[in-house]
């Protein structure tokens, strides 16, 4: 029976020796101080963390590790958009913000993270509004979710037009009561 036994051999390299000598190549655990200099001057040179790891065989995220240690500024990732894009959106976000549309609706329909519209939001300088509805409002929507479910109002139409979450209209059919729809054959 064949057990491999690994033995990490030294240098920069990183490479693994098994007993039958033959060489694999492992990823390195950390960057050498000698190291540091090179890499703060490639990453400065526009290099990405990525690519910068990649020749140093460990993660991008030990060389995001080493900058931060260094004092040096990460590069906030660039969008993929362009300018007349990112601005053509920015508009989109706008108008359905300002229709009242809640912001997983509009993130849903963009494609983009809650997170991220809420940052363009804050760049755009626009204050949100309150997410949250009154008890006497929640009573309403709810009585008004009951009968559109009742009269077969498809899921998503219910989710949009009561501008509530999947799961808010989930806990809402169980507190109410109502027996889940059976799903739709294809």
């Amino acid at each position: 029976m064949y057990i491999p036994i690994l033995v990490t051999m030294g240098g920069a390299n990183g490479n693994v020796k098994n007993v039958n000598n033959n060489l694999t190549m492992s990823r390195k655990t950390k960057l050498l101080q000698s190291d540091c200099k090179e890499v703060i001057e490639r990453y400065q040179n526009g290099e990405t963390a990525a690519t910068i790891a990649k020749t140093y065989g460990v993660t991008p995220q030990s060389v995001i590790v080493l900058l931060r240690r260094e004092g040096v500024g990460i590069r906030v990732r660039r969008s993929k958009l362009t300018r007349s894009e990112y601005d053509k959106q920015n508009r989109q976000i706008l108008e359905m913000f300002g229709d009242g549309m809640p912001l997983y609706l509009i993130a849903d329909k963009l494609g983009i993270a809650v997170s991220l519209l809420g940052n363009r939001l804050d760049s755009l300088g626009i204050q949100f509004r309150s997410k949250r509805r009154t008890s006497d409002e929640i009573e309403t929507v709810k009585l008004q979710f009951k009968a559109m479910y009742s009269n077969g109002t498809p899921y998503n139409q219910i989710k949009e037009d009561l501008r509530a979450s999947s799961a808010t209209l989930s806990k809402w059919r169980k507190e109410l009561g109502i027996v889940p729809r059976k799903p739709r054959r294809k």
